[in-house]
């Protein structure tokens, strides 16, 4: 299924503001703890999600409902998960890096990727 621009936008600041996780952040051997439905899906499924060859598994806290709590190795684990293809994700991408440096220059700071500023 498509996204539209607004929802690739809401993604991309979901994850600017640190309330995504990403199949990046996450190691390999713990995707199917973190991300459920990829341990519950069957052969089949697991094929045609192959196939589909997505960029980023993610789930974004709050907004998925998901969250049912920490799991031992300290990752959140989740119910729901979306899959994403490598052309939505290069525009999540692009969009994150706008809102990151919107951000910074309403704060004021030079450099996006710090995202405060002493100010004492």
């Amino acid at each position: 299924m498509k996204r539209t621009d607004q929802r690739l936008r809401e993604i991309a600041l979901a994850w600017v503001e640190g309330r995504m996780y990403c199949s990046h952040n996450v190691p390999k051997d713990l995707l199917t703890v973190v991300f459920m439905p990829l341990g519950l899906m069957t052969a089949g499924e697991a094929r045609k999600l192959a196939r589909s060859k997505p960029v980023e598994v993610f789930a974004i806290v709050g907004e998925h409902e998901a969250v049912r709590g920490r799991a031992v190795n300290g990752y959140p684990f989740f119910a729901a998960c979306e899959f994403i293809g490598r052309r939505e994700w290069r525009k999540v991408c692009g969009y994150a890096e706008d809102f990151r440096q919107r951000r910074a220059e309403m704060l004021g700071n030079d450099n996006p990727n710090n995202q405060s500023e002493d100010r004492s």
